[in-house]
């Protein structure tokens, strides 16, 4: 799983959900090894969940991985 793209010792943390995260890390369809394998990185760098209207929230700054399906230069596929 890459993780590099969060930066653990920020302190303008958003607060987001472990499948938004492990989606936004550039596994789309994420499984529960992909989930308990990201939760336990997360454990060992000090990061815990905190509850939020009963789901679990973690707060961290990361920048979400380009996976390459949105055309950002505005050029059509056959150009």
């Amino acid at each position: 799983m890459i993780l590099e793209n969060i930066n653990f010792g920020s302190k303008y943390n958003k607060p987001v959900q472990m499948t938004k995260l492990v989606r936004d890390l550039g596994i789309k369809a994420p499984r529960m090894p992909d989930f308990k394998e990201a939760n336990r990185v997360l454990h060992e760098r000090g990061i815990e969940p905190r509850r939020s209207n009963g789901k679990k929230i973690y707060d961290l700054d990361y920048t979400a991985v380009d996976d390459g399906t949105s055309s950002g230069s505005g050029s059509n596929w056959n150009d």
